[in-house]
């Protein structure tokens, strides 16, 4: 069995007793609202379960969904990341034929989401939170043996970029028909 963990951002570090709970790509946007607060905005495109030939397939999807829902979506799993951010939506949603969820975090000060700059002078900068996840894109810059990102400090728009978690593969089975059939809604009375 593949234990694949990735930090613990939306549906990071999950492992369970079968298969293993991932995602596609992880696509990250800071917004500003003012000079210090705004959001953060995690989606995760293409969640699914990693299934191994040998494990049973309905096994597998039915506890990662478990997982999925518990410990994610209505579990403070994402939270522990980010305990000076509020939690404003959590939401899985299907686009493009695959399941989908969407974190959006407020902040009242950069660094509650990991946001950093050393001086007034410096550029913006945002380490990926795991090894597990690999750089694919961004709107900034990125320096690969440090694993950041840097936005220079007179950016103009969202600082985004896009993480890959993992390819899916043939064995692997898309969690959308188990949403389908057993939708979960968060809301901010769940916390």
């Amino acid at each position: 069995m593949r234990k694949f963990a990735f930090f613990t951002l939306l549906f990071s570090a999950i492992v369970v007793l079968s298969g293993c709970l991932t995602s596609h790509y992880k696509e990250y946007s800071f917004h500003f609202d003012t000079k210090n607060s705004g959001t953060l905005t995690i989606k995760y495109i293409n969640i699914y379960a990693d299934v191994w030939e040998d494990e049973d397939v309905d096994s597998v999807i039915t506890s990662d969904y478990e997982d999925l829902t518990e410990n994610y979506v209505f579990g403070e799993e994402i939270e522990g990341s980010f305990p000076e951010a509020t939690v404003v939506e959590k939401v899985l949603y299907e686009e493009n034929g695959q399941l989908c969820a969407k974190l959006v975090l407020s902040f009242t000060d950069p660094s509650q989401v990991n946001l950093y700059k050393h001086d007034k002078k410096s550029p913006w900068m945002f380490s990926i939170p795991s090894d597990e996840e690999y750089f694919d894109a961004t709107s900034g810059e990125y320096v690969d043996f440090m694993s950041m990102m840097f936005w220079d400090k007179n950016f103009k728009g969202d600082f985004e970029f896009t993480t890959l978690i993992q390819e899916p593969e043939a064995d692997d089975v898309s969690l959308l028909q188990t949403f389908k059939d057993n939708p979960v809604q968060w809301s901010n009375s769940n916390n």
